[in-house]
């Protein structure tokens, strides 16, 4: 019996192994700070210099912004670093 192959099988990849420091999220107080501001994504992304869609992506945890840019985050919204990244509870970095 001939098994006929899918074109596309080949192009499929297997899942890749979770990267060391994934784990390693932050959780981030930006969507409250801007709302509590009455600023929009957009404006907020412009404040900072980066897209609308890199902020969303750090709104909703699926990007660490670099220490420059969380500088300049903190300094938009008057506040400490740590006052708007924490460590994601249950990482190493939480417990320490």
């Amino acid at each position: 019996m001939h098994l006929q192959t899918q074109p596309w099988a080949a192009l499929t990849r297997p899942p890749r192994p979770p990267h060391p420091f994934e784990e390693d999220a932050m959780q981030n107080r930006i969507r409250e700070l801007r709302l509590k501001r009455g600023w929009s994504q957009a404006e907020l992304a412009e404040k900072l210099g980066v897209s609308r869609q890199t902020v969303i992506a750090i709104e909703k945890g699926r990007y660490d912004p670099s220490l420059p840019l969380a500088f300049r985050i903190a300094r938009v919204f008057g506040e400490p670093i740590e006052a708007i990244f924490t460590p994601e509870e249950g990482n190493d970095a939480a417990r320490a």
